[in-house]
């Protein structure tokens, strides 16, 4: 919401992918921390974990408060085509009650766009339960790694955060072209990155590997670097797709962009819920053929909306 109220047509893109690099910095500098900290240490202590937990609920707790100081922006400085309609005075938006914005953004997820647009959040959600658990945990259950199988999960952490950044930079540098020749070519792109990384770890990685302490032989002997290049390749295709969705709704969902956002979140949170819970039941090949199917059906339903908008030239109106 904050990012919709200070951007306009030209700069959302571009603000999209800024706020993107900014927010998955902290892949780097935890998992950087992460790894040090834990570095030749076979299993992680209950000391190791309070300092651990203390280290990130102290970050959480300075995060949040410097939300607080966030205020809403002087009409005069917003932009004459800004993502939300100007106001007289310096007032924001009329407020909502929590009741009426569930009730707006369930009443959303009526509509056409909102429903193929749902199909992306979910793969989204899938994806991001197998990068930030499903993936780490096959990387530190294969054995013939070695002893530092346990360590390697912040530096795979460090790269996820790389590839996050390196999109999100390139995602914002490259905004104004998005604004000329669309969205859905940065989604494509996103998801063949991913089909590239899922091939790597389907050749690299034992099947067993997300279920348990894995002795077997994968379809190529286990290499570390190419393992820590897949979290690479991960983190740049996730932030593809991310950056894009926001800009995406930012720019068709202008007067009710809260709400729209909201069931982004909540989609993608059932979905990651979802990749959680039959995580610790299915082989990695079966993972990854979900990942695939529904990456396939998220980029054409994104590519299909991007395209509609884009020969109808107009907005979604508020609901």
């Amino acid at each position: 919401m904050f990012l919709t109220v200070n951007s306009d047509k030209q700069t959302m893109a571009r603000n999209s992918g800024l706020f993107w690099a900014l927010f998955q910095s902290s892949y780097v500098i935890g998992n950087l921390f992460f790894f040090l900290y834990l570095r030749g240490q076979e299993d992680i202590t209950d000391g190791s974990r309070m300092v651990i937990y203390t280290v990130l609920l102290s970050m959480s707790v300075v995060g949040v408060g410097i939300m607080l100081f966030f205020k809403y922006p002087v009409v005069g400085h917003i932009a004459e085509e800004s993502v939300l309609p100007v106001r007289d005075g310096n007032e924001p938006p009329p407020s909502r009650s929590p009741i009426q914005s569930i009730v707006d953004a369930f009443r959303m997820l009526k509509g056409k766009d909102m429903l193929l647009l749902s199909i992306t959040f979910a793969y989204t959600g899938l994806h991001q339960t197998f990068f930030s658990g499903v993936y780490g945990t096959s990387l530190g259950y294969t054995t013939d790694f070695g002893i530092i199988r346990k360590s390697i999960l912040g530096l795979a952490g460090v790269a996820i955060g790389v590839g996050q950044i390196t999109g999100g930079l390139a995602f914002g540098i490259l905004g104004k072209k998005t604004i000329r020749y669309g969205r859905d070519p940065i989604v494509l792109f996103g998801y063949l990155i991913h089909l590239i990384a899922f091939f790597l770890i389907f050749l690299n990685i034992p099947g067993d590997a997300p279920l348990r302490e894995s002795t077997l032989q994968a379809y190529m002997t286990p290499n570390i670097y190419l393992g820590i290049f897949c979290c690479f390749l991960l983190g740049l295709g996730d932030a593809s797709f991310n950056t894009q969705v926001y800009s995406l709704l930012g720019g068709i969902y202008r007067t009710n962009s809260a709400s729209a956002f909201a069931l982004f979140k909540f989609v993608q949170s059932v979905c990651a819920a979802l990749a959680f819970a039959y995580s610790s039941l299915l082989v990695l090949e079966f993972q990854l053929l979900i990942l695939v199917v529904a990456g396939l059906l998220g980029t054409f339903c994104f590519s299909f909306v991007e395209w509609r908008h884009a020969a109808d030239g107009v907005e979604i109106k508020e609901v």
